[in-house]
């Protein structure tokens, strides 16, 4: 399986431009240097902060606005870093410039928000793309590859999870209303993607949760998304648990995971009388 679905280093063909510099873009620049990509360079709203970046990963154009870096000629990817709230912004900018975009997930704070980039980057040609890193993990590819080939039935349930200590600090960007903080952006969209990419699309989604004093949930919340006929799943931002109910559904196989299990007791076991795949 291995050598059916390699990972060739870049040519370094492409030159990426990372928009931010914070945590998230230090991760991302490590990784496209470590596979051989090309960092043509960053921008910030500090030049201090840029020219530091850029130090630290040997890149050779550092930009002191963002405004500079989308119109950088030798860049031809914007990987957008910012918080959330200023996905849709950068991510216009970047397409408007002619830029193809990856933005970090979430994508942009709402469906309108959504539409107008995807629209934009399809009137224009180019690709705009939410970084959502999990979807491309081996052991998901194997999952899909395990559905596919009808090893575990018919999909009809799905419990998806994730569960985080947050930061109590009131300023801290999570628990901040104008940086779109909470837990359903920045980490409930890891189950949530789970689910659509098992399940397929939503026609119908309903939530609750606790607000903080700041306005944003508590980190305690539950989903349900519902698919047609009788498709059904919860998800749950942050730290909480949920469920799903639907029929099969045909997926491209691919990778390895770490474990998988079987219910059927098979591959390591799993819980008796109880057919689904558990991975790790």
């Amino acid at each position: 399986m291995a050598d059916a679905y390699p990972a060739p280093l870049s040519r370094g063909e492409v030159g990426w431009g990372v928009l931010a510099t914070g945590g998230i873009a230090h991760a991302f620049t490590r990784d496209l240097i470590t596979h051989g990509h090309r960092v043509a360079a960053v921008g910030s709203r500090s030049a201090d902060s840029a020219r530091a970046f850029a130090g630290r990963w040997g890149i050779e154009r550092a930009h002191g606005s963002y405004e500079e870096l989308v119109a950088d000629p030798d860049v031809d990817i914007v990987y957008v870093a910012t918080p959330h709230n200023f996905h849709a912004a950068n991510a216009t900018a970047a397409l408007e410039s002619g830029k193809h975009v990856l933005v970090e997930k979430a994508f942009t704070v709402n469906a309108a928000e959504a539409r107008a980039v995807d629209e934009l980057a399809r009137g224009k040609g180019l690709l705009a793309m939410e970084a959502m890193w999990t979807r491309f993990l081996p052991h998901m590819a194997y999952v899909r590859s395990v559905i596919e080939r009808g090893l575990v039935g018919d999909i009809r349930s799905l419990h998806a999870d994730h569960t985080q200590l947050l930061p109590a600090d009131p300023a801290h960007r999570l628990n901040n209303r104008a940086l779109a903080g909470g837990c359903p952006l920045d980490l409930g969209v890891y189950p949530v993607s789970f689910a659509h990419d098992i399940l397929g699309d939503p026609v119908e989604v309903t939530g609750r949760g606790t607000l903080r004093d700041t306005g944003t949930d508590g980190g305690q919340g539950a989903g349900t998304v519902r698919g047609a006929g009788d498709r059904q799943r919860h998800a749950v931002p942050g730290d909480g648990s949920g469920t799903a109910d639907r029929r099969g559904r045909d997926r491209k196989p691919a990778g390895r995971p770490r474990a998988v299990h079987r219910g059927d007791g098979h591959h390591g076991g799993g819980p008796q009388g109880h057919r689904g795949v558990l991975h790790r």
